[in-house]
């Protein structure tokens, strides 16, 4: 089978959107399938084609990402570049972006599956006082750039048949916008990921980890200022990644009287060992499509404390039980976190802490990516009328 999966970024770029889809495409891959991956070249030192276990092509859009008009700009470049991009060459398309959904969609409307990337309804990071004439501005156009997506993101869903989403949150998000079925298909692990040889070296330490994207929508100074509030001479938070919000959230580290019990490590490869030997990780956001992070941590044997679904929109409930495999907030506040904390450091300290670690890495096994593409493969051929689309 030949199949084709678009996106507007993919790697280099690192996010939840791009592992999922090399994930998905090596999946397809190991499967005997003959995978293409259509991005676009955000980096004029990335190549336009490569080949290892499926083909990257690239198409070179110089646009910047900046432009408050860019996304009817990249539509309209998507439009002239798929008058010669032979679409009809391929058994299925996944879609994994709303602009290159709406190209798509003028010629070809069977066997495309769409898999929207972000939430339509999104919150908005409001203006204010404290936040300087700069930022506003920032803040602003950013809004504007955004809203110039929603219209796309609305029509994709609207107008594609298939609609996949990870999550119960996520088709609770889109099935306001289509009149489709809209379809649970839970995603797996990424592929290549290994267990750690540093399995729970806490050094007399609790270490409480963040490891994602440092941008405002995670919430980390939250999680910096909830963790100061805490009084535990043996307690550690420890930050792993990078993004535009690191030296906003290294300034507010400075100011904390626990600053150097917060570390903050930046990018890093080994994942694994962080997740590994960690008490706990820890997530904030406040809208999250999935969570590639909380599943990574549990598969790890790390429980994970994070806001739940009934103050945040997120899937945070569908993977971590509370008490379980880790703990449920259900108020977004500082204080709620910090009493989640407390909560988790002192369970830290008691017998029943190694169970919780059983039961996270228990879970993160139900999660797996062979389903995932089987169930993708079996909404795809309903409306195939070719014989061996399997």
């Amino acid at each position: 089978m030949k199949i084709l999966i678009t996106a507007e970024h993919y790697l280099p770029k690192l996010g939840g959107v791009e592992k999922s889809i090399h994930s998905i495409a090596k999946s397809f891959a190991d499967k005997g399938h003959d995978v293409t991956i259509l991005t676009r070249r955000f980096s004029i030192n990335l190549p336009m084609y490569e080949k290892n276990d499926f083909e990257i092509v690239r198409y070179d859009c110089r646009l910047s990402t900046k432009n408050i008009f860019y996304a009817n700009k990249l539509y309209k470049f998507l439009i002239n570049y798929f008058k010669t991009f032979n679409l009809f060459d391929y058994d299925l398309i996944i879609v994994r972006d709303s602009v290159s959904a709406c190209a798509i969609n003028k010629y070809r409307t069977k066997n495309v599956i769409y898999i929207p990337a972000a939430f339509i309804i999104r919150q908005f990071d409001g203006f204010g006082l404290k936040l300087g004439f700069r930022q506003n501005l920032r803040l602003f156009f950013r809004y504007l750039r955004f809203h110039g997506f929603l219209k796309y993101e609305k029509k994709s869903l609207k107008d594609i048949k298939h609609v996949v989403t990870y999550s119960k949150n996520m088709k609770k998000q889109v099935q306001r916008y289509t009149k489709n079925e809209v379809v649970i298909n839970h995603p797996g692990l990424p592929n290549k990921i290994s267990k750690s040889n540093e399995k729970l070296k806490l050094k007399g330490r609790v270490k409480f980890l963040y490891l994602g994207r440092l941008v405002a929508f995670k919430n980390i100074d939250m999680i910096i200022k909830a963790f100061d509030l805490l009084d535990f001479e043996d307690a550690y938070l420890y930050i792993v990644g990078d993004g535009d919000q690191r030296d906003i959230l290294k300034a507010i580290k400075n100011k904390a009287k626990n600053k150097s019990h917060i570390i903050f490590v930046g990018q890093v490869e080994n994942v694994q060992d962080y997740y590994s030997s960690s008490t706990f990780s820890i997530t904030a956001s406040n809208y999250e499509t999935f969570g590639f992070n909380i599943l990574e941590s549990l598969y790890y044997g790390t429980p994970v404390l994070g806001f739940g679904e009934k103050c945040a929109a997120v899937a945070f409930d569908e993977m971590v039980k509370d008490e379980i495999n880790g703990f449920i907030i259900n108020e977004f506040s500082i204080d709620s976190l910090r009493d989640t904390l407390i909560k988790a450091y002192n369970y830290s300290k008691s017998d029943a802490y190694l169970n919780m670690r059983m039961a996270a890495e228990e879970i993160s096994l139900e999660y797996n990516w062979d389903n995932f593409i089987e169930k993708l493969i079996k909404l795809g051929s309903e409306d195939s009328d070719k014989k061996n689309f399997i």
